[in-house]
């Protein structure tokens, strides 16, 4: 089986514009359940039972057991939570995601541009490895696959192989969820006006209104709106 070439492409974190969520923020932002989200950064404890590690190691987190995500961090909560909903354990995906991460020489090898074009090679190279016949299942299937991934593909703009910018309504809305705007926190495209306030007071006020006090085109507020909205169905 072909290897592949992790020359091409080592996704890094910079350590500027790395974006910062707490955990309510990131499950707000994924849809992703708050419980999870936290036991998948922190870790999970049970009484009786030996604590787990977390899946998603944060970029972010701190001595004093305070976690906010970084935006590769936040990325990577959705695709973990695609592989959930297609039945895999916390364990495989706990083990692919150590195995790919030495393969590809990175932190977060589930969103980068390589695994997300290329990874179906790589899953069956590691279901290979492992003898995880549940990875071999979902990695032998193309269209499987590609089903998988095509959202983490769509809306997420690449550069250098990272993840740099997520439009969350497609690239030709104007909502932008970008690590060096606004602390990545959701905007306007050309505006920059977080998504929630101008949605808020549009609601209150009306589009127009909206647009015309943060100097905003009309669609932009509509995208907003349309965002906001999308989050709290």
């Amino acid at each position: 089986m072909d290897r592949i070439d992790s020359s091409r492409t080592h996704a890094t974190i910079p350590s500027l514009g790395v974006g910062i969520y707490s955990i309510g923020e990131a499950s707000r932002l994924t849809g992703v359940s708050h419980r999870r989200v936290s036991g998948w950064v922190r870790g999970y404890s049970t009484i009786g039972r030996a604590e787990t590690s977390p899946l998603v190691g944060s970029d972010l987190a701190r001595s004093d057991r305070t976690v906010e995500l970084s935006f590769a961090d936040l990325l990577e909560v959705r695709f973990v939570s695609t592989l959930r909903d297609r039945g895999l354990s916390m364990t495989r995906i706990r083990r692919a995601s150590e195995r790919a991460a030495e393969i590809l020489q990175c932190r977060h090898p589930f969103i980068t541009h390589e695994f997300l074009t290329d990874g179906r090679t790589l899953f069956l190279e590691v279901a290979g490895e492992l003898g995880d016949a549940d990875l071999v299942d979902l990695a032998e299937s193309q269209q499987v696959f590609r089903t998988l991934v095509r959202p983490h593909l769509e809306g997420v703009e690449f550069d250098g192989g990272n993840p740099r910018r997520w439009w969350p309504l497609g690239k030709a809305r104007r909502v932008v969820i970008d690590p060096d705007r606004s602390f990545g926190r959701p905007i306007t495209r050309d505006s920059g006006v977080p998504t929630q306030v101008i949605a808020c007071f549009a609601e209150r006020f009306g589009d127009a209104r909206a647009a015309s006090w943060y100097g905003a085109p009309a669609a932009e507020v509509r995208d907003a709106v349309k965002f906001e909205r999308s989050l709290a169905a």
